[in-house]
């Protein structure tokens, strides 16, 4: 004989459950309630915005071509600068950074030795 399949325990599966939607909508009315209230307290005037696009095509007409003179002078020396920053805080982090990896690496090989002693017993 043959008996149709019987189901013991159904379940609904629901990916949030009802704290985590009210949480979640929560966030997304703040949210949207935050970006209103920005948008009236930031004052942009709408006559600066219309012609914002010919002030733009004008800087980038001023900008280009690019005036080589100005390079050694002024840019190169910015630039330069800025390299050695760069370098400088790189050199610095891995100053911090070496160390603690080697340190937690220590902490890590100690931790693994003790379980596995501990498993032996």
């Amino acid at each position: 004989m043959n008996r149709p399949l019987q189901i013991v325990n159904e379940q609904n599966w629901e990916r949030f459950s009802a704290t985590e939607r009210i949480g979640r909508s929560a966030f997304y009315i703040v949210t949207v309630l935050a970006f209103v209230w920005a948008l009236k307290k930031i004052e942009v005037i709408p006559e600066f915005l219309y012609d914002a696009p010919e002030q733009t095509a004008d800087l980038f007409k001023r900008m280009w071509p690019f005036d080589w003179k100005f390079y050694p002078d002024n840019i190169h020396p910015a630039l330069i600068e800025t390299f050695h920053i760069a370098t400088l805080g790189t050199l610095i982090s891995l100053l911090i950074a070496v160390p603690l990896v080697l340190w937690k690496s220590c902490l890590v090989r100690q931790s693994k030795k003790q379980t596995e002693d501990r498993s032996r017993l």
